[in-house]
């Protein structure tokens, strides 16, 4: 485990590019997989907790990519009441979608290990701590479920977390009322994930809570173009702004439909307490303090902007017009006509 965190590091100093520290932390973790599949530990099943995980009502954190999901999804980590999934679970292209959903146990332990590892390619990582075991403990219980119940959906992945954490103290399963899950862009999905949800999660009754983060298009635009440099990827500028604009017109379109709520990042970042004090009224829970500040597993969580300046700070960043640093002036008045022409909307500093 220590060549792993070293190469972690090594990969959190490179993010978001993908090179050396990037490389070396996948062919450790195939390493450790391969150890983990010779191993002939079997972990007991849990039907308690396997029952118990069938009532949680789940929560959705959608929104376009940079839109600061990740910032708002941190914000809940710590809360007795709802076990919130780190990085991205990717629920419809992993477990939803005809073309994928028919993965093997083996590649769904695969990819959760990944990500208990590595959630993000930045602090924190290693969020079961530096023990191998626990991984170990983690990477068998998928085939501990899988053996009783015949299959490898979302339920049997959140068992897999629950029982562990609950098993090493971490949390008490009995004290939680939701899950949460974040991965952008899920509002393009919204009606296949509900039905899922609804199949899957009795407790879900008609609608699970989606929460829906827009972000000034100008400045959300600006950084995907920056990660694409980045990460040497040609950069589409109609097709990013078409997938940011249908973002924010399916948020209008829906906010009027109960349990799916529309928030703007600035409004998160510059009013914290209010803004989280209003969404634990909505889905029925206690404010807690822990909701002020970003973590994940709770290890504080660092910005994850595209501006390097900011990356060494607490989660959560806002740019100003002097922050555009990617698009072209033509560029950001194609946007401004785009918004005004087809969501009837002029966009500026504090308004879109």
């Amino acid at each position: 485990m220590k060549e792993i965190k070293s190469a972690l590091k090594e990969r959190a100093e490179e993010w978001p590019d993908r090179t050396t520290g990037y490389y070396k932390f996948v062919n450790l973790k195939n390493n450790l997989i391969l150890e983990f599949e010779s191993e002939s530990q079997k972990n007991k099943f849990n039907k308690d907790i396997f029952d118990f995980v069938l009532t949680l009502k789940p929560i959705i954190v959608c929104g376009s990519m940079k839109s600061g999901t990740s910032f708002f999804k941190s914000l809940f980590d710590g809360h007795k009441n709802i076990f919130v999934l780190p990085a991205e679970p990717k629920i419809y292209r992993n477990f939803i979608n005809n073309q994928t959903k028919k993965k093997s146990v083996k590649e769904i332990a695969d990819l959760f290990l990944n990500i208990v590892l590595s959630p993000t390619g930045r602090e924190p990582f290693l969020l079961f701590g530096e023990t191998k075991d626990t991984y170990l403990d983690f990477y068998k219980n998928f085939q501990s479920v899988y053996e009783i119940t015949k299959k490898i959906s979302f339920v049997e992945v959140l068992y897999c977390f629950v029982e562990l954490m609950h098993r090493k103290k971490i949390i008490n399963y009995k004290d939680l009322k939701y899950f949460l899950v974040k991965t952008p862009e899920n509002e393009f999905y919204y009606d296949e994930i509900k039905n899922y949800l609804s199949l899957n999660f009795p407790n879900t009754g008609n609608n699970p809570h989606f929460l829906h983060i827009v972000r000034n298009p100008i400045q959300n635009i600006d950084s995907l173009k920056k990660l694409s440099s980045i990460r040497n990827n040609q950069f589409n500028f109609m097709h990013t702004l078409s997938v940011v604009m249908t973002s924010h017109f399916l948020s209008k379109k829906r906010e009027d439909i109960e349990k799916y709520d529309v928030l703007r990042y600035e409004d998160i970042t510059f009013k914290t307490n209010s803004i989280m004090n209003k969404i634990s009224r909505n889905i029925n829970i206690e404010f807690d303090d822990c909701m002020k500040s970003p973590t994940e597993f709770g290890m504080l969580c660092k910005n994850n902007s595209m501006k390097k300046k900011l990356r060494n700070n607490p989660a959560g960043a806002i740019y100003t017009s002097e922050d555009i640093e990617n698009l072209t002036k033509e560029e950001i008045e194609y946007i401004k006509a785009s918004w005004e022409f087809n969501l009837n909307r002029k966009i500026d500093e504090n308004t879109y």
